[in-house]
């Protein structure tokens, strides 16, 4: 863009490199627009910088892209974490659930990275609070009326985020008030706002939960449920529990086309790593 006017251009990339000119001095510039190039973009700090002041006029897949592509260039080492993790600082009015996907996916792989690392996952927790909090306190608890299926999942993935990565306490206490209502049948809760609540008091819950977790993934009323209350005994921090859960995958209590994947559940909780291996 240049000149308060848009511009543009197409190319079909022939050779390893090629130049594109413009009449005017550009403002911003995105490369893959309407996000429909399967490629990545490697956006040099100058052009990153100026596409900050823009992101709102930028299509939902667009800020999806510019977030994948800078995930997997930090992932490769071209981009330093420190830099993305600023870069996510500026989605804090994000309303899209799939580019918030991507987000919160990396800040939990960071959680895996530095899970020996105190100050980084403290800085982590601080991070996780700060960039999802405006999401969080918008959306709430329960659906309005009309809302679309993506906010639904975005509400759950916010909770789920807030009370796991962010590791927020007043999450964690309305998450344990709430599923206590809906198990005496005071207020229900939504699929997806119960999934994120069960992940949350499993990766924050003791032996005690562990067992009341375990009697539901037992007598679970569908397959559904089962898998829900399955895959949370795998979210639990303490080791004897982890291991206890990884038993049923050998005894015969997880059925065998499910004992992999709460395997690796498993192993993708920074405390059930090492119990994994």
């Amino acid at each position: 863009k240049g000149e308060s006017k848009l511009v543009e251009k197409t190319i079909l990339l022939k050779d390893s490199e090629t130049n594109m000119s413009f009449e005017n001095d550009l403002e911003w510039l995105v490369i893959n627009a309407g996000g429909s190039g399967f490629y990545r973009v490697n956006y040099s700090v100058e052009l990153l910088e100026n596409l900050k002041a823009v992101l709102p006029q930028l299509s939902a897949l667009e800020r999806f892209n510019l977030v994948s592509d800078l995930w997997a260039l930090t992932m490769n080492g071209t981009v330093k974490l420190n830099q993305f993790l600023q870069f996510t600082k500026l989605f804090k009015e994000e309303t899209d659930k799939n580019v918030w996907s991507v987000i919160v996916g990396a800040l939990q792989y960071c959680d895996r990275a530095f899970s020996t690392d105190k100050e980084a996952i403290e800085h982590l927790r601080a991070l996780t609070i700060e960039i999802l909090s405006p999401t969080y306190k918008r959306l709430g608890w329960e659906a309005e009326a009309g809302e679309g299926e993506l906010t639904k999942q975005l509400r759950g993935l916010t909770i789920a985020a807030m009370g796991t990565t962010g590791g927020e306490a007043s999450v964690v206490k309305e998450a344990a008030s709430r599923y206590d209502k809906h198990l005496s049948g005071a207020a229900q809760l939504a699929p997806d706002v119960l999934s994120a609540v069960v992940a949350v008091l499993a990766s924050n819950g003791d032996k005690k939960r562990y067992e009341q977790f375990e009697v539901s993934f037992k007598n679970g009323s569908s397959p559904q449920e089962q898998e829900r209350y399955m895959y949370a005994l795998g979210m639990f921090q303490d080791s004897e529990l982890l291991e206890k859960t990884l038993a049923k995958t050998l005894a015969g209590e997880v059925k065998g086309q499910n004992a992999p994947y709460l395997v690796r559940n498993i192993m993708l909780n920074p405390q059930g790593r090492k119990v994994g291996w």
